[in-house]
């Protein structure tokens, strides 16, 4: 795929401090168009931009003065969204990218991850439906809304899934939900990345224990603690879904740029056929944090330990899903979306992940001269 014109755009993006949406901020405005970031706790928007520039040097295509002057912070908290969403604020906004989620995969928290994950979605596409003229809201949600039966996963809502963990029950209720207020609101697309990664060339991510990177996270305690071998209790032979999180972006960016959609509501896999095994990840992993890592039953009391901690992954990690992107390929002119990662770029995304350079560091060298505090909440 080729980089998309978004000059016409004016993008409401929520999560733009996080891994995916920081990238989406980064991408839209490189390529042209404006970004109103809807963020917590960022009245100066000063984090938002700090994220957005990092993604952008992450990427390796960094953000220049006119790129960042398309980029517009409001701050709302959740009690507020109402007074703060009003007419005024969403004036000219073409699309919505939700991408802010609660990640926590533990059941106990399923309340609030229900509250974050569905009821702010929900309230927000109302908002949008009742007080702008957008013509389509993406909501980023994961392919796993398809429960935890393995076999070929088709573009469509599911009914009947098997859900074991928080973050998978709250987004399968959002998809739902969605769907049902899209008969009578704007166009929906419900955007299901598999297990998203860094950068497959310069291993770009936020250096967030999340998803795949727990287990890397895992290994690189099990090494500083100088621990020679590891073992995680997964099937050896499962072949993880990766996508890396610049072929998200690719595909995302593209479905901006349309001009038209066949569906009112439509449902994207983003998802390549994965090559690597467990088994591979682990040799990975291991030659990243310089200790042995196995794939099997846990051999040690620390291995008892970490296996514990990484159960709510562990599920994904046993047999195998087939994830149809025909309607994805479809929507994007291309006969096969993307290609797997492979052994030298899961390296890379690993090791940069376990180096030694911290995000702070990382975010001096992406800014430069760029001041991220002169883009508040007031700028236009």
């Amino acid at each position: 795929m080729i980089p998309r014109d978004l000059g016409s755009k004016h993008i409401l993006l929520t999560g733009a401090t996080g891994f995916v949406g920081s990238a989406l901020a980064a991408a839209f405005l490189n390529r042209g168009g404006r970004v109103l970031a809807v963020s917590r706790n960022d009245p100066r928007g000063e984090r938002t931009a700090r994220a957005v520039i990092s993604a952008a040097a992450g990427f390796g295509t960094p953000l220049a003065l006119d790129s960042l002057e398309r980029l517009r912070t409001l701050s709302v908290e959740s009690d507020r969204m109402d007074e703060v969403l009003d007419r005024e604020a969403l004036s000219g906004i073409t699309d919505v990218w939700h991408c802010a989620a609660n990640m926590t995969y533990a059941l106990e928290t399923l309340e609030e991850t229900l509250e974050t994950n569905l009821v702010m979605s929900t309230r927000l596409y109302q908002l949008i439906a009742d007080r702008s003229t957008c013509s389509r809201f993406y909501q980023v949600s994961t392919a796993y809304t398809a429960g935890i039966e393995r076999g070929y996963i088709k573009e469509e809502l599911h009914f009947t899934p098997r859900l074991v963990n928080a973050y998978q029950m709250s987004k399968w209720c959002t998809e739902q939900a969605l769907a049902h207020l899209a008969a009578s609101g704007p166009a929906l697309t419900i955007f299901r990345p598999t297990i998203v990664v860094g950068h497959r060339q310069t291993g770009w991510s936020t250096r967030k224990p999340f998803g795949y990177y727990m287990f890397v996270s895992a290994a690189h305690k099990a090494a500083r603690r100088h621990i020679p071998e590891f073992t995680f209790h997964i099937d050896p032979a499962h072949t993880p879904h990766l996508i890396a999180i610049d072929d998200v972006v690719e595909a995302a960016t593209a479905l901006t740029a349309r001009t038209h959609a066949a569906a009112r509501v439509e449902v994207l896999h983003c998802a390549t056929d994965p090559v690597l095994t467990t088994s591979d990840h682990a040799e990975i992993i291991g030659r990243a944090v310089g200790i042995t890592v196995r794939c099997g039953e846990p051999r040690s009391s620390f291995d008892q330990l970490i296996n514990r901690k990484v159960m709510h992954n562990r599920e994904f990690a046993f047999g195998r899903w087939n994830f149809d992107c025909s309607t994805l390929c479809q929507e994007l002119g291309v006969r096969r979306f993307g290609v797997p990662l492979t052994d030298s770029e899961i390296g890379v995304i690993v090791a940069r992940f376990v180096g030694a350079s911290t995000p702070e560091a990382e975010l001096a060298a992406a800014t430069g001269r760029l001041d991220p505090k002169r883009f508040d909440a007031s700028a236009s």
